[in-house]
């Protein structure tokens, strides 16, 4: 007698384990992922970099003014000279003369800061003070350090010296006397306009 033969019907496991294309998919997406991120660290580390740039000068900046700032407040007028010769006062706009030739200031002061026995506390005739020609001035140096800003420009920093002149124009520098370095690793800068005694 013909029996029909019964089907077997097959059981669904779930599966064990990951397949080859599986696994390449992940590692493909963990190292895309880990691409992205090393160009997120470098781009984040390049920024740290140009902002430290920044803080670098912005700093050596403030640092010279406050070494300059002492010297320009004892500036005085007399019947030769104002108290500040170069840059006085200007009211109007800045030209590019005035910001290539503005790179030094020069003043009158009743202290001679570069004499060997200079004390400032030592008393003086108000009435019969001589009066001293200094001034302060941007020097590039032989060997200008460089220093790349953040847009990639190369500028070259140097240091802020103080110096005597013989005479109220301004004419003759006073060898004898030598210079003072007031700031070293500083951007070359410009003065526009001074107001009293001050920066």
């Amino acid at each position: 007698m013909f029996q029909p033969q019964r089907l077997s019907t097959q059981t669904t496991h779930s599966r064990k384990g990951v397949s080859l294309i599986e696994l390449m998919t992940v590692m493909g997406l963990v190292g895309l992922i880990f691409t992205v991120l090393l160009a997120l660290v470098g781009q984040s580390s390049a920024l740290v970099s140009q902002g430290t740039q920044t803080i670098f000068l912005n700093q050596k900046a403030r640092f010279a003014i406050d070494k300059m700032t002492p010297y320009l407040a004892t500036a005085v007028a007399n019947s030769s000279s104002p108290a500040i010769v170069a840059p006085n006062q200007k009211l109007d706009a800045p030209s590019a003369a005035d910001l290539l030739s503005y790179t030094s200031i020069q003043f009158t002061t009743t202290e001679d800061f570069l004499d060997p026995n200079y004390d400032p506390k030592t008393p003086y005739d108000l009435l019969n003070r001589p009066v001293f020609f200094y001034e302060i001035y941007f020097d590039k140096e032989t060997s200008p350090i460089s220093y790349t800003l953040e847009d990639g420009t190369e500028i070259e920093l140097g240091r802020i010296l103080l110096r005597k002149y013989q005479d109220s124009s301004f004419n003759t520098v006073d060898t004898t006397a030598g210079y003072h370095p007031i700031a070293f690793d500083v951007q070359y800068f410009h003065t526009h306009r001074l107001e009293g005694n001050t920066v």
